[in-house]
């Protein structure tokens, strides 16, 4: 997924839909307001992609999309999921990406994306049951799908926001960059202890026979 650290709006995911009766492809997403004004709508570019990775469509693999609110989104605020965008010159899309260029907000300002580089960001699911049951526990359901990281200069949290390196506290849900990091060695305190448990019981089982 292409991260904008800057931008004031945060694409929290994205789905895929092909209609059964016209066959027809169909995107949502679902976008979060991490800035502190109420936001009226975007102007944002959608990047179409097959399961290769390699850019589909019959003249450009783009196009430009405007989102207009019928009713402004407060702070930490998620929307959006319930639109579905056609991707009727992309029938082979199977991966998108999209690119916010400006957003209006309630006041009549706005923000425009400056040269700034996207950050591709590919978060790490937590697959092992036992970990996740025990991630959910301790740190909650919005953590459930990710391992914190770090990123050369970035951070990224238990939620799977990408923060700045000098940011304390994670931009999305708060949550203290120590502590999110101090996750990093618990997972691997896990990990180790699971695997021995795992080779004990295999050790335990051979002996058996």
């Amino acid at each position: 997924m292409l991260v904008d650290i800057n931008c004031p709006i945060e694409v929290l995911k994205y789905q895929l839909y092909r209609s059964k009766e016209t066959g027809k492809v169909y995107c949502s997403f679902r976008f979060n307001n991490i800035s502190e004004n109420r936001i009226k709508g975007f102007n944002a570019t959608i990047y179409c992609f097959d399961q290769f990775g390699e850019p589909v469509g019959w003249e450009s693999n783009s196009f430009k999309y405007k989102l207009q609110l019928p009713e402004s989104i407060g702070p930490n605020r998620a929307f959006g999921d319930n639109e579905k965008i056609s991707l009727e010159n992309f029938p082979h899309a199977r991966n998108i990406d999209i690119v916010i260029e400006k957003v209006l907000f309630s006041d009549g300002t706005t923000w425009t994306q400056t040269e700034s580089e996207l950050e591709k960001v590919e978060l790490k699911e937590i697959n092992n049951p036992w970990l996740l049951t025990f991630v959910k526990t301790h740190e909650g359901n919005d953590a459930q799908y990710y391992y914190s990281q770090i990123l050369n200069d970035k951070w990224t949290c238990v939620c799977g926001r990408l923060n700045v390196e000098n940011m304390n506290t994670c931009k999305r849900c708060k949550r203290e960059k120590d502590h999110v990091l101090s996750i990093i060695i618990m997972k691997k305190r896990l990990m180790t202890k699971l695997n021995y448990m795992k080779n004990s019981w295999k050790r335990k089982k051979r002996k058996s026979y």
